[in-house]
Order: structure tokens, then sequence, then C-alpha cells
């Protein structure tokens, strides 16, 4: 019964990686899976949320900093607004700063995704580590197929309700898919080739609808 229950424990500890090997995408009878090594530093995608991001940090505390002069003194000067501005062009410049270092250096400029359909919803699992006899390609702007054995240090997954998801959009060209609802981004699916972004494409149609 003992080694019964630890056997259990130890499955359950196991992750869709451990569980789905293979890189290519797969028709199941629950759905559709693939796995992708995706791009961070040098993804336009990633690049343009944290652009974004550090634009409304920097506004955020452009907007304190005035208030506060205003509320103390009651008039803002010049010099008041000069100062402001360059706090906040500080923090934007601090924050795509951080974010390169980050993504180049402390994840070497990729993560792996693993994304699973079925009934339930759109299942995904990014992962941190290193790829033994993996495709190399730090400056690679496109997701690329998992060629290598993953030795994940760090898994993070989620899981999106198909309830949650109305719309798609898809970048071909890019191999991205744009899940949404009305105009709310609610996932980026990252496609590793044009075979498997045709399939995830036609899935979704039959699924949601056509793509607008």
């Amino acid at each position: 019964m003992y080694a019964a229950a630890v056997a259990l424990r130890n499955m359950k500890k196991k992750s869709l990686t451990d569980i789905l090997p293979s890189a290519k995408t797969n028709d199941t009878e629950q759905g559709l899976r693939w796995r992708a090594v995706v791009p961070m530093g040098t993804n336009p995608f990633l690049a343009l949320d944290f652009f974004l991001f550090s634009v409304m940090g920097a506004a955020l505390v452009l907007t304190v900093l005035v208030s506060g002069v205003w509320i103390t003194d009651g008039l803002i000067t010049t010099s008041d607004l000069q100062v402001s501005i360059s706090v906040a062009f500080f923090v934007f410049l601090g924050i795509m700063a951080g974010y390169v270092v980050f993504a180049l250096f402390a994840f070497g400029n990729r993560y792996f995704a693993l994304y699973q359909f079925d009934a339930d919803g759109i299942y995904h699992e990014s992962s941190r580590g290193t790829e033994k006899g993996g495709q190399r390609g730090f400056w690679r702007m496109r997701p690329y197929p998992v060629t290598g054995e993953v030795l994940a240090t760090r898994t993070k997954d989620r899981t999106l309700a198909w309830e949650k998801v109305d719309r798609f959009q898809h970048i071909p060209s890019m191999r991205v898919i744009h899940l949404k609802r009305g105009f709310w981004h609610m996932l980026r699916l990252y496609t590793p080739d044009d075979e498997t972004h045709s399939q995830v494409v036609r899935y979704l149609e039959e699924r949601l609808g056509p793509t607008r």
C-alpha cells in the first residue's frame, strides 16, 4: 500500500512536459497538442508588451510626482516638470533594460512552451531550462521546434476555458495566434512551424468560427 501511494504521488508531480515528449503536433481523442521554443528578448510581441508596460509605469511615476508637487506647493514650475519627466524617463529605461537583461541572460533568450486543446480549454505550460541537442538560434524572432531533450528548471502552467475565448487572430508570417474575448487579449499561442500553425488555425476555426 505504501509503495502504491508513493507511485501515485510521483505521478501527480509530473507535468505535461514529462508525459508528452513529442515536439510535433499531435491529434488525440482529447484535441490537439504541440510544443515550441519561444524567443524572449528578440520576440517583437513580448518586446511590445514590455514597452507598453514601461510607458504606463513611467506615466504613473510622472503623474505621482507632478501631483505631489502640486499638493505640496500649489504650483508646478518648469524645473519641477523637467525633473519629473527625467525621473519618469529613467523609470522607462530601467524597466526596458531589465526586460532585455532578464530575457537574454537569465533565460538565454528563450523559454519552452507546451499547449494542449481539450474539452475543458487551452492548457499552456511554460518552462525555463535548457535543451540538450536542440537547435541553436540565439537571435531568432519566430518560435521554432523543440528538437532536443528539455531539462526544465522551473515550470508555470495555466488553463484558459473555452468560454473565455470568442475569437482569434493569427499572423502566419510570425507563426503566432492571439486568442481574444471581445477586445481583450486572453492568450498568445506560438507554433513552431507552418504545418503546426495551419493545424491549430483549422482547429480554432472549427471551434470558434473563422478568424476575425
